[in-house]
């Protein structure tokens, strides 16, 4: 399997450096969007393997980004990390969650966020996931 590619989307300047810098030293291509509307430019151009996402992160249409991302026909198959410091047992948050495959709960540290972008990336290889 080629390198893998982690598309991170945050508002928070300094979670995106922490992660990015982390998972490159770990050998991904990782891309950084820093809000929703970047996110679906970059994945128009490039098909991540994995998105990992602040949850609150919306789309001009309302939608969070895990829900327009599963409702695209080309990015349904890439996995949804959602990484918050935001409750979500109700209301918008709750339903953008059920977009997502996995969830982290802020503050995550680097670690943790590494392991379940491996778990991810092993699932992919090994054909459990969808390969993009």
């Amino acid at each position: 399997m080629p390198t893998p590619t982690v598309l991170l989307v945050d508002e928070d300047l300094d979670s995106l450096t922490i992660y990015s810098l982390m998972l490159e030293h770990h050998g991904y291509r990782v891309l950084l969007a820093r809000g929703g509307e970047d996110a679906i430019r970059l994945t128009s151009d490039t098909l991540p393997d994995v998105v990992v996402t602040e949850l609150r992160v919306a789309t001009s249409e309302g939608l969070s980004l895990a829900e327009h991302l599963k409702r695209d026909s080309r990015t349904a198959g890439v996995p949804i990390l959602a990484v918050t410091s935001f409750p979500v047992r109700s209301g918008w948050h709750a339903s953008g969650l059920a977009a997502c495959d996995s969830y982290l709960a802020k503050p995550c540290a680097p670690s943790r966020l590494l392991a379940e972008v491996e778990r991810c990336v092993s699932s992919l290889i090994q054909g459990n996931l969808p390969l993009t």
